[in-house]
């Protein structure tokens, strides 16, 4: 109706009639075109579309065998990483173990880049007969070793427990749209000034952010409308913060990747970096004190994490997960997001899919899918829509200056 209205008054007031209507139905015939297009955005926000939506990356944990004994010792201390980071039910934390055995160097179905962690490993760890350690996932790029410890009790609960990870977890879980993670150098604590300016921001924030609606507009495949879900949504950023007191040396890892991703330069020591973490662990940043951790894009960080959702694949969006042993959807009571089949997210590392563990008696493990390709198919899509209103666009000042 609004189309027609339009019409209606614009070729009662140009002169061109002809021209205005090539014109509009240039511009109508965009608008069906994108109209499917689009259709996929969703009303979620993005913090609750990532938490129901995209599963944690899979982390390779290694056990690396000195020699025979080790190996024996490999199989036991496996079953007991199972007892401790997989549930009754067979959930697992985003983690898929691999034995690497004392023959690792001989194995010729082992890929070289595991031959080489094998390796390593070993002579970073001298006095060690066996060796945990976790690995990148696949997505980042080539196997790198992000931590490794001599394989105890002791790792095990460095792996699994964490005072400052678990806050996050919790926090994601009691319903924060995100958690602001602030990571204070050496010498700086919570009494900080920059602690406070932060909170005193994130608090000026909140209210003024409004949630988009999950209900409006939401649509199944057959075209009818999703019945509402009960599930509370806030607009909520507590600020964690970690200082050199907290020991947590994989967060501290994957940080460090998170700062230089993409070819970001080295940030330097002294300087506050701020992370949200949100999703199932998915933490985006950094913003670095004196350079961009400022109000306005702070802003900017919490109006994404709370605006409605326009993409389904992870990949497309910036951040890496953190290493977490929680079991995420159990603890969801409804879904916001319209039923239809998505597509696959992120898998398992390259450099474990082919076996999950290099024995001779061992099957080859069963890799999951690949991160979709539909990222660099959205950006070319996208491209191709610009050109076309470009175009469009001087049409339009073409005729509208006759």
């Amino acid at each position: 109706m609004v189309a027609l209205f339009v019409w209606l008054q614009v070729n009662e007031t140009m002169k061109h009639e002809r021209s205005i209507s090539a014109l509009f139905l240039l511009w109508f015939g965009l608008l069906c075109i994108l109209n499917p297009l689009t259709a996929t955005a969703t009303n979620v926000p993005v913090f609750r579309y990532a938490l129901e939506r995209w599963p944690a990356e899979v982390f390779p944990v290694l056990l690396v065998a000195r020699d025979s004994n080790a190996d024996i010792e490999a199989a036991t201390f496996r079953k007991e990483i199972d007892r401790q980071l997989w549930d009754t039910d067979g959930f697992s934390a985003n983690a898929e173990v691999l034995i690497l055995p004392s023959t690792a160097a001989d194995d010729l179905k082992m890929p070289a880049v595991l031959k080489s962690a094998h390796h390593d490993l070993l002579a970073k760890h001298p006095e060690a007969s066996l060796i945990i350690a976790l690995g990148t996932p696949q997505s980042w790029g080539e196997l790198d070793i992000l931590w490794s410890a001599p394989a105890d009790e002791s790792a095990i609960t460095c792996m699994k427990e964490s005072a400052i990870r678990q806050t996050l977890e919790r926090r994601i879980l009691d319903g924060d749209s995100a958690i602001m993670l602030l990571h204070l150098p050496e010498g700086r604590d919570n009494k900080d000034a920059i602690v406070k300016s932060t909170k005193d921001t994130l608090a000026k924030l909140e209210p003024q952010i409004v949630l988009p609606d999950p209900q409006q507009g939401q649509q199944s495949q057959r075209g009818h409308m999703r019945p509402p879900v009960v599930t509370e949504l806030r607009v909520s950023f507590p600020l964690v913060v970690m200082t050199s007191a907290d020991k947590d040396p994989i967060l501290r890892a994957i940080l460090a990747r998170l700062d230089t991703k993409n070819g970001k330069p080295p940030i330097p020591a002294d300087k506050a970096k701020l992370y949200a973490v949100f999703g199932q662990g998915r933490a985006i940043g950094p913003l670095v004190e004196g350079d961009d951790l400022d109000t306005e894009t702070l802003t900017s960080l919490c109006v994404f994490v709370t605006g409605p959702c326009s993409c389904r694949v992870k990949a497309q969006n910036p951040g890496l997960d953190l290493f977490s042993s929680v079991d995420w959807l159990s603890f969801i009571t409804g879904s916001l997001i319209p039923t239809m089949e998505l597509p696959p997210l992120s898998g398992a590392t390259a450099h474990m899919a082919t076996q999950e563990s290099f024995t001779a008696e061992q099957q080859p493990s069963s890799a999951l899918a690949d991160i979709p390709v539909a990222s660099q198919l959205g950006r070319n899509l996208t491209l191709l829509i610009c050109a076309i209103v470009a175009i469009l666009a001087v049409v339009t000042a073409g005729l509208l200056r006759r």
